[in-house]
């Protein structure tokens, strides 16, 4: 079996990263970034070890993104098994309108089951908390249509 090697870090993987989706860079942008790193104004200039800050630097930047588009909302971190219950109850806490205070959320798990955080609940626990915030959701609608 053949062994993973890493790619080696080149011109072309700079050019790969700035132009990823995550970052998409104008070439004006990446030489800058390049010139901020290395104090150097073109690409063939650099040696080896600049041409691995730059990547590094990229890949920085480009994990930033990630994150922040992926957030920490939708955590990783608790039981593997009830990941597909917690993103139904976001999406539940988003029809509410809780999803732009997660406080509210954290404190009727609170109060519930006596726990600080949703990642961990058990599946029981998880089914309860959708059952319960389906409830809310219908008791808000009844309400809007009865002044509505």
């Amino acid at each position: 079996m053949a062994e993973y090697r890493r790619p080696e870090n080149t011109i072309r993987r700079i050019w790969a990263i700035a132009k990823s989706p995550e970052l998409a860079l104008a070439e004006d942008d990446l030489y800058s970034i390049i010139y901020q790193e290395t104090g150097k104004q073109h690409m063939r200039e650099l040696t080896k070890a600049e041409i691995v800050q730059v990547c590094e630097t990229l890949q920085r930047r480009k994990d930033a993104v990630l994150r922040q588009r992926r957030g920490r909302r939708y955590s990783d971190n608790g039981n593997p098994f009830t990941a597909k219950q917690r993103c139904k109850i976001y999406a539940l806490t988003k029809v509410l309108g809780w999803d732009k205070q997660p406080e509210r959320l954290k404190g009727f798990v609170r109060k519930r089951f006596g726990v600080d955080s949703v990642e961990w609940l058990g599946c029981e626990d998880c089914n309860k908390v959708i059952e319960a915030l389906k409830a809310m959701i219908a008791r808000q609608k009844k309400e809007e249509k009865d002044h509505g």
